[in-house]
């Protein structure tokens, strides 16, 4: 009895901060991007937020009635990837249309409010201090994107911005399309950037590498003359340069850009041909 009680004290302090860091993260940034609709992998949620053997947790969260109706959201697709079954849930993508109106605001025991604001009298206070510092901090990707984009603008001496592109079209027909971090005028130049860190116990971040491998999947699917993957962490740089190996087309460029030092950056390491 005391087992369960514990577990679920656990479920109802876990689901308020995978919602909050889902909505901080990935909902609101997709918003001020205006976008109408946003994918979300649990494997990478998981990782991201450093949690242990609460992959179903994040699965249920994800697709659950409270993370719908507190991020103004819509579940319209679940899919699994390849050789996906009950006990391997980490290669489900969740597709959510984003609803006018923005997030709803939650009560006083809210973890979060519209504007994003922390309130440290809800569930945040049951985190460590780490957690919620990085959770709090969990826009600063945005930050070393726009650093890496205005520093390859200069070098290529040309403007890259954010912009979709086609990679194929559905079944019915209709274009698919996808939105690429760095995309040149002519669409000569498309690439990817990606602020990942290894995991600091040392394990192997799989989320993390199989978003990279997926990133490196979308700019096969597109004609262009350069395809970037830039990474802004030198470990993690050395850890996909190695899984990498062989694997990924030779075509797509690999890049080792510092994000901590962005002005100054420098490509140390790329695929050759």
């Amino acid at each position: 009895m005391m087992t369960r009680l514990k577990a679920m004290e656990v479920i109802e302090m876990s689901v308020p901060k995978i919602i909050a860091y889902v909505h901080d993260r990935y909902i609101e940034p997709a918003r001020r991007r205006g976008e109408k609709q946003v994918v979300i992998r649990a494997g990478d949620i998981h990782d991201e937020m450093r949690l242990r053997n609460r992959q179903p947790l994040v699965c249920a969260t994800l697709k659950g009635k409270k993370l719908l109706k507190q991020c103004n959201v819509r579940l319209v697709d679940e899919r699994p990837g390849p050789n996906v079954y009950q006990e391997h849930t980490r290669n489900i993508w969740y597709t959510y249309e984003l609803l006018l109106g923005g997030s709803a605001e939650l009560g006083e025991k809210g973890a979060w409010t519209v504007k994003g604001e922390k309130d440290m009298s809800g569930p945040h206070k049951e985190m460590s201090h780490e957690a919620f510092l990085e959770l709090s901090t969990t826009k600063d990707w945005e930050k070393k994107e726009q650093s890496i984009r205005e520093q390859l603008s200069k070098e290529f001496n040309i403007n890259l911005e954010r912009r979709k592109l086609l990679i194929g079209h559905k079944s019915d027909g209709t274009p698919r399309e996808h939105e690429f971090d760095l995309v040149s005028p002519d669409g000569k130049i498309v690439g990817e950037v990606k602020t990942f860190k290894p995991l600091k116990g040392g394990g192997r971040p799989s989320g993390k590498i199989d978003t990279s491998f997926q990133a490196c999947y979308l700019l096969e699917k597109v004609k262009a003359q350069r395809k970037l993957l830039v990474l802004t962490n030198k470990e993690f740089f050395e850890l996909f340069k190695k899984e990498c190996d062989g694997i990924v087309s030779k075509d797509i460029e690999i890049l080792y850009i510092p994000a901590e030092r962005v002005r100054r950056g420098k490509i140390l390491w790329k695929k050759t041909k």
